[in-house]
């Protein structure tokens, strides 16, 4: 990686992070005072695998110098949440094998969570926290009553089609990051695979990527980041598709207290632009952030 490459990364991401800190100020304009936009008539080559090549300008983050803070944040990757139905969850009953037989895991929940809205599933384990989490997600069958995320129903034995799923962004206990990419191919990955050429989906990835404060980790592969910033990097991938529902399966489990409270103030800022954020957990330094919880546990 050429020393124009991380320059070209640094400004947009700087320009960015200027724009967040200044998202309730009053100025249209989100260039540091005196600062001219740079333009040398570069022509950006397309490569061909996703990865910027040696001496490539990567493209800035997303500008909106024409709106005010305010009005730019609205049309912004994390300012979509707010336009979306609540998830809804009426009666939900769902079964799991047991031997030969089946026995039921949840059975008549009910629960709705608004848009801007952080919502607690708590609960030990094999309460079923991740089980109500998949099938809000739409990959796994539910038994009995209905399931409503991002103005969608479904019925007992429906699954969502591959459409619907990118409406609903999934954070995993585990990370699941692919090793071999870095903090930017990560987050841009899913934009990559739909078909999104470079010069879009890398601005998208650098604009989250700054938002959660890992400006300065973008090209580090997730083996020299550390837990805390790869469950970050992680949050930023399954928001780079701009999905109506955020679902995190334990993002805390492997994390210190340090670590829990910025992932914590992650989702906070997600749902404050708009996004629904549905969180299972059982610990309680997550769970006592949260204004709704509902217990699996105690039902």
């Amino acid at each position: 990686m050429g020393r124009s490459d991380m320059g070209g990364i640094e400004r947009g991401a700087a320009a960015v992070k200027l724009r967040v800190r200044r998202r309730s100020g009053s100025g249209p304009d989100d260039r540091p005072s005196g600062e001219e936009p740079k333009n040398d008539g570069k022509q950006e080559a397309e490569p061909v695998d996703g990865t910027p090549s040696e001496g490539t300008t990567l493209p800035e983050a997303v500008s909106h110098d024409d709106q005010s803070p305010a009005a730019a944040s609205s049309r912004s990757v994390l300012g979509r949440g707010a336009e979306v139905p609540p998830v809804r969850v009426t009666g939900l009953g769902v079964q799991i094998k047991d031997g030969d037989s089946r026995k039921w895991i949840v059975r008549n929940l009910s629960f709705s969570a608004r848009a801007g809205e952080v919502v607690g599933l708590a609960g030990p384990s094999g309460s079923g926290k991740t089980t109500v989490l998949m099938c809000l997600a739409g990959v796994a069958h539910h038994a009995e009553g209905e399931v409503h995320v991002a103005g969608k129903g479904r019925l007992p034995g429906q699954l969502s089609p591959p459409s619907e799923l990118r409406k609903v962004g999934i954070v995993f206990q585990d990370y699941h990051l692919v090793q071999a990419l870095n903090a930017l191919d990560n987050v841009s990955l899913p934009l990559r695979l739909d078909g999104t050429r470079w010069k879009r989906a890398a601005p998208e990835a650098i604009h989250l990527l700054a938002w959660f404060g890992l400006s300065r980790s973008v090209f580090k592969y997730p083996s020299q980041l550390s837990g805390g910033e790869q469950q970050r990097v992680a949050i930023a991938r399954a928001m780079v598709r701009q999905p109506a529902v955020l679902l995190a399966d334990e993002p805390t489990a492997h994390l210190d207290a340090a670590s829990t409270r910025l992932v914590a103030e992650s989702l906070h800022e997600l749902a404050l632009y708009g996004t629904c954020v549905i969180v299972s957990s059982h610990d309680p330094r997550l769970l006592s952030r949260f204004e709704h919880v509902v217990d699996l546990g105690r039902r």
